[in-house]
């Protein structure tokens, strides 16, 4: 099995097991992990991220200049990683710190005072004919004050010559004719900046979300490049993995900042093709890429199978190919439109919680589906709260006002069937701590919730009165677990790590309301209170989820619904027509047989190569590629008639690392005795003619001249000396012919 345009060489078989699925599903969620053989599964996927990284110095077209700032403590060397390989000078104390990075251990580093890094003019900054990209990862000394310059090119006559981007104490500034706000309550962390212009529209996107969209035409001038200060006001800080790209904007909508640095097996991950076979053909699946981490080799997909059938397990293939190009028709960031057709149409809310909640930026929890539900943080939350989960990543809930706020959207507000769904760990387990709450904020109006009450688990409406369903010591300190309810006319199902617990029945129908706004991590009425722990995998379905579909996402989830193996299948081969029957009537010593072969493999896009052998395993001619399954393989050899009268040979055809060895054939090389008779000096047919082989005086074989001219063939497989004898046949007066020393050439 093999995906068209895809190399059958590079896939892993992913095999989900049908013990853990017990009736049919379709449409089903499929956790995929990779890594290096120590994360949550323990098959070495190291082969996909060393596929997927791109050589050295292969950067994404474009890019003009990338200072990936890696290097020693202290040292003041700044490498341009680009092709057009720009001076770097740091002034004053700028330098590298592994205090703080992003990406790969290290950072650059100002103090604040003094401090930049400078670059000479060049045709890469001449930004006026557009496009442009320029982005950073930054991280922002709260505590110092005014002005700080990030990167500027300034020219100090025409404003329409200068740019900047730059903090004016927390809040972020980009110059374009006049300096234009972004009011974010920066915090100690990293945060990801993008500037791109493109036909003078210039758009300001912090931490993947658009801030700022302005339009401004810019003009080139000669001035340098500065990165960390400018005319005394420099930057307090550090800045990782710049880059300026040119002739390209980047982004064009809201997007998931990289999760590893450029040059890496991020810029390819979109490389990749997931499949299932579907009526008999290999299908391709979408894919959403939840987390991708290139510089610890591991990331975490999700794809929508068709069918996954209870008794028999299903098979997907995942394609990797540096060479191929991006899948964006199929594979998606969390966001994108392939990434949201893996979740079907009852899901109205998915959360990774994959995103950073730092400086609370308005919708930066990506909700994964087409809902986009996306959630803002609020309370004290810092990028420190982003953390390992059990898929991916995860959010560190502080129990005392972090949370993420969903908003009000109608997908939300859910009258009929129900499933909630989260992956949990509780650090503490306070009175009314809200994993998650349809409600609004101090009041008794409540759509649904899942709570936990000092250790129980809660469901809990309002319909005329407080309606509730709870199990007391459910939750367990410490230990991450699986949490689904499901509500189905009346009837509440509590399940437990994918086994189903208590229920209870005779219960009234959820009420909607058009104020009610969605809440992870925060319980919004009665006593209020704030989930202490880590929360990860959020999902909530507007049906009823089967307690098959329950038991398989909780297999899924933590790790054990696939078993992983390298892909490559072995090719069957047939061979057929490598006789050379047209020679069974060519006779001599030196024959050329002409060896031809059809080889038929079940890899049809893929090329085969064929090689003949003879029977002492020596090659004949040369091998022979580029051969598509069907056509015919042909090779040529002169071969002289050895000692032996059989020749013997077979083919050896490769494909996609796969080899296939026919059976021996063989072909027995034979020589003419060929004369003609006469008596009495005239032709004469009818006359008997025999063959001996002159070493044992044994008869080879006879036959009669025949025809007006009196010829004979007879066939020998002796390479030896030969005599023949005529005699004829009615007149005893005649003498016998012998012909001695017949020797074949």
């Amino acid at each position: 099995m093999s995906l068209a345009g895809w190399n059958n060489n590079k896939k892993l078989t992913l095999t989900i097991d049908s013990t853990k699925v017990d009736e049919n599903i379709i449409n089903f969620p499929v956790l995929i992990t990779l890594s290096s053989g120590t994360g949550i599964t323990s098959f070495d996927a190291s082969a996909v991220f060393t596929e997927l990284t791109p050589a050295s110095g292969t950067l994404a077209s474009g890019t003009v200049l990338l200072l990936h700032c890696d290097g020693t403590n202290g040292s003041t060397s700044f490498i341009d990683e680009s092709t057009s390989s720009h001076t770097i000078t740091a002034n004053d104390n700028a330098q590298i710190s592994t205090a703080q990075s992003m990406f790969g251990g290290s950072s650059a580093y100002f103090d604040g005072t003094g401090d930049y890094l400078s670059i000479a003019d060049s045709a890469d900054w001449d930004f006026a004919g557009g496009p442009f990209t320029i982005d950073f990862r930054v991280m922002k000394d709260v505590s110092h004050t005014g002005i700080g310059h990030v990167i500027s090119r300034w020219d100090s006559v025409n404003n329409d010559e200068r740019w900047s981007i730059r903090y004016n104490d927390n809040d972020l500034q980009v110059f374009l004719g006049a300096w234009q706000t972004i009011t974010l309550g920066v915090d100690n962390n990293w945060h990801h900046v993008v500037w791109i212009y493109d036909s003078g529209l210039n758009t300001v996107y912090f931490d993947g979300i658009e801030e700022l969209s302005y339009s401004f035409t810019l003009n080139d001038h000669t001035s340098q490049l500065r990165v960390g200060g400018l005319s005394a006001s420099e930057l307090a800080g550090y800045i990782d993995e710049l880059r300026i790209s040119k002739g390209i904007a980047r982004w064009t909508s809201d997007f998931i900042p990289p999760t590893g640095p450029y040059g890496s097996s991020w810029d390819n991950r979109k490389k990749i093709a997931v499949t299932a076979t579907v009526s008999g053909v290999e299908t391709e699946l979408p894919v959403e890429i939840d987390y991708w981490d290139s510089e610890n080799n591991q990331s975490w997909l999700w794809t929508k199978v068709p069918t996954i059938v209870s008794g028999t397990d299903t098979t997907l293939y995942l394609y990797y190919d540096s060479t191929h190009t991006i899948n964006s028709g199929y594979i998606g960031d969390t966001g994108e439109t392939p990434a949201q057709s893996v979740w079907d149409s009852n899901f109205v809310g998915v959360w990774h919680m994959g995103q950073s909640p730092a400086g609370d930026v308005s919708d930066i929890m990506r909700d994964s589906t087409s809902n986009s539900n996306d959630g803002t943080p609020g309370g004290s939350m810092t990028s420190a709260d982003l953390i390992d989960g059990q898929i991916g990543k995860a959010i560190d809930f502080d129990g005392s006002d972090d949370l993420i706020d969903c908003g009000t959207d109608a997908s939300l507000d859910i009258t009929g069937a129900l499933t909630i769904s989260a992956i949990v760990k509780p650090l503490t387990n306070p009175a009314f701590a809200g994993i998650i709450d349809m409600a609004q904020e101090s009041t008794s109006i409540e759509n649904y919730s899942m709570l936990n009450f000092a250790g129980t688990l809660y469901f809990q409406y309002n319909n005329s009165g407080w309606q509730s369903h709870i199990e007391s010591s459910f939750f367990d300190t410490g230990v991450q677990q699986s949490v689904d309810i499901t509500y189905n006319a009346g009837t509440i199902q509590f399940y437990k790590d994918g086994s189903p617990t208590t229920s209870v029945g005779g219960k009234p129908v959820l009420v909607s309301d058009t104020s009610n706004t969605f809440k992870i991590g925060r319980y919004q009425v009665g006593s209020q209170g704030n989930f202490d722990g880590i929360i990860d995998e959020v999902r909530i379905s507007d049906s009823v989820r089967s307690t098959a579909w329950t038991k398989a996402t909780y297999y899924s989830n933590f790790g054990d619904l696939i078993t992983y193996a390298l892909g490559i299948e072995p090719t069957i081969f047939t061979f057929s027509g490598p006789i050379p029957i047209h020679l069974s009537t060519v006779y001599g010593t030196n024959h050329t047989l002409q060896l031809t072969t059809t080889i038929t493999g079940a890899d049809i896009p893929y090329v085969y190569a064929a090689t003949f052998y003879d029977d002492g395993n020596n090659q004949i001619g040369s091998t022979v590629y580029g051969l598509d399954s069907g056509a015919q393989a042909t090779s040529t050899a002169a071969l002289s008639t050895p000692a032996a009268t059989t020749y013997s040979w077979y083919i050896k055809s490769t494909s996609s690392g796969s080899t296939g060895t026919s059976q021996t054939y063989t072909f027995t090389n034979r020589f003419l005795c060929e004369g003609y008779t006469e008596v009495n000096g005239t032709r004469a047919s009818g006359i008997p003619v025999r063959l001996y082989r002159r070493s044992t005086g044994v008869l080879v074989s006879g036959t009669e001249s025949t025809g007006v001219s009196g010829t004979f063939s007879i066939v020998t497989s002796y390479n030896e000396a030969h005599y023949a004898v005529a005699l004829h046949p009615t007149d005893s007066g005649t003498n016998a012919l012998i012909y001695d020393y017949l020797t074949p050439e």
